[in-house]
């Protein structure tokens, strides 16, 4: 059985990994904050790649169970033509005091669907929490991702751990180390373009194993 590429989607899916903060704040304490903001919205703001889907997934992961979520994570397919205003006014029938809305991806839809989320989050007394690629007007910030060594060193080991433990298969770290410090030399900002030349990477460096597997068949083969 061939194993399992360590970069493939299962292993780095946003909230596969915890992502860790810096200067010692916690989850608890990020989530704490926000329920302190008193417009009861707020933004994770970076760029493309840089953890922001991760860290919400790490976040709501820590909510409490009092809070009611209701996340949306959003491509260029779900906000054509701005469906998504229709589909946030007809869940908002169920929002709350207690409702935390989540949406990741937020500056994908027009400035008017924006506005009719907030408003409806405003009606209905929810809080707010959105990504976005920059800071937003009337949304504070409530974390700026932004990629260091020890968090890239951080995401590669928990890959590689998790794909050992999955798979029982020996994995080269220092190999991965080298490998991955060139390739974010090309994508230092992009988390996500690394990942995916990492991936391509792993391909590569697993089919000569591969063939030499195949290889006493292909030997029986000619031997016909």
């Amino acid at each position: 059985m061939i194993a399992s590429n360590p970069f493939s989607t299962r292993y780095v899916q946003p909230g596969r990994i915890s992502f860790q903060l810096r200067d010692g704040v916690t989850i608890e304490q990020l989530f704490d904050r926000f329920l302190q903001i008193p417009t009861r919205r707020a933004a994770i703001v970076g760029p493309h790649g840089s953890g922001k889907s991760s860290l919400l997934e790490t976040m709501r992961k820590s909510i409490p169970s009092q809070y009611e979520v209701d996340a949306h994570r959003l491509s260029s397919e779900s906000t054509r033509r701005d469906r998504m205003g229709a589909r946030w006014e007809l869940a908002s029938h169920r929002w709350g005091p207690q409702t935390i809305v989540i949406v990741d991806g937020f500056e994908q839809v027009s400035w008017w669907a924006q506005y009719r989320l907030t408003r409806l989050a405003r009606n209905h007394e929810s809080r707010l929490l959105v990504t976005t690629h920059s800071p937003m007007r009337r949304f504070p910030l409530l974390w700026m991702t932004q990629r260091t060594v020890d968090d890239d060193h951080y995401v590669l080991r928990q890959l590689l751990i998790a794909y050992d433990d999955d798979t029982d298969q020996s994995i080269d770290i220092e190999e991965a180390m080298i490998r991955w410090r060139e390739v974010r030399l090309r994508h230092p900002t992009d988390m996500r373009e690394a990942l995916m030349e990492m991936y391509d990477w792993w391909e590569q460096k697993k089919r000569p194993a591969t063939f030499e597997g195949c290889r006493p068949f292909l030997d029986r083969v000619r031997s016909l």
